[in-house]
């Protein structure tokens, strides 16, 4: 069972802050991506900065990647900033919150997803289908993401990070919850993720064990250069069957009849005493 905690939350404009959130107050577009009359003041202790809007808290450690491709400069940021006040600006507005922590580093690295560049990965794949899944149109939908490499309240580092999204132009599509995700929103997104992590897992299972073949196979053939060919009679014998034309790869057709005298070789190859400690 995947190991990872998915928490949620809304910001809907005009309204006060989420109970489980580190803010009081009352959400404007200002206290999301800065400006005056932010209440999101709160100083990040690790890095002593102090963090004006919600925006400026996630990123606090750079690196953001968003809807606008990655915002690694001020103006990029300034621009993608501005864009979310004018859409947070508008009737209906909400912005949306997860926040997805791996249980420690040790079971974050059992799926390949230890940082920023391997957690944007699996975001930036799966936003557009969740997104869709949820019946918000895509290209109507901007969005952030932030990595974090630990939390504040726990001495067990838990990398986790901050995915927001919200809509350019509010489509009403949660009128009826209030501007809540319905639970199947929420199970979307946790579905979504954890596919994405069984397939990382994989990837580097298999990484592993064709890395580990790679080098068995450079072993072998280094001690081959020390053994005697000529004194290897299968070898002898396919020699002088092979075809003279057509493919000589082994699952060709035009090898099939001698495939069980290559194997023979290989086998004996591999039992000579040049290759029989090491394989």
């Amino acid at each position: 069972m995947i190991q990872f905690i998915n928490k949620a939350r809304y910001f809907k404009i005009g309204q006060q802050a989420p109970k489980n959130s580190c803010f009081k107050g009352t959400v404007t577009p200002q206290s999301i991506f800065g400006g005056s009359g932010s209440y999101f003041e709160y100083t990040e202790r690790y890095v002593g900065k102090a963090c004006d809007s919600l925006m400026n808290y996630t990123g606090r450690y750079g690196a953001t990647v968003s809807s606008l491709g990655n915002l690694d400069s001020k103006e990029k940021i300034d621009e993608f900033k501005r864009k979310g006040v004018e859409a947070l600006s508008k009737e209906g507005a909400v912005c949306y919150e997860f926040v997805l922590s791996m249980k420690d580093y040790e079971t974050a690295a059992n799926y390949n997803i230890v940082n920023q560049e391997q957690f944007s990965a699996v975001i930036k794949r799966i936003a557009p289908v969740y997104f869709k899944s949820i019946g918000l149109d895509p290209e109507n939908v901007s969005w952030w993401e932030d990595f974090h490499p630990e939390n504040r309240t726990s001495t067990i580092p838990h990398p986790h990070i901050h995915f927001l999204f919200f809509e350019n132009k509010p489509s009403g599509a949660f009128d009826k919850t209030y501007g809540k995700l319905p639970k199947k929103a929420l199970d979307d997104f946790k579905r979504l993720f954890a596919n994405q992590l069984l397939k990382r897992e994989d990837k580097g299972v298999y990484r592993d064990l064709f890395n580990s073949i790679n080098i068995s196979r450079k072993n072998v053939l280094d001690h081959l250069k020390h053994a005697d060919l000529k004194s290897v009679k299968s070898l002898k014998d396919l020699y002088a069957v092979l075809p003279k034309t057509g493919r000589l790869q082994i699952n060709s057709a035009n090898m099939a009849p001698y495939r069980e005298t290559v194997f023979k070789v290989v086998d004996d190859l591999l039992d000579s005493k040049e290759c029989k400690n090491t394989w």
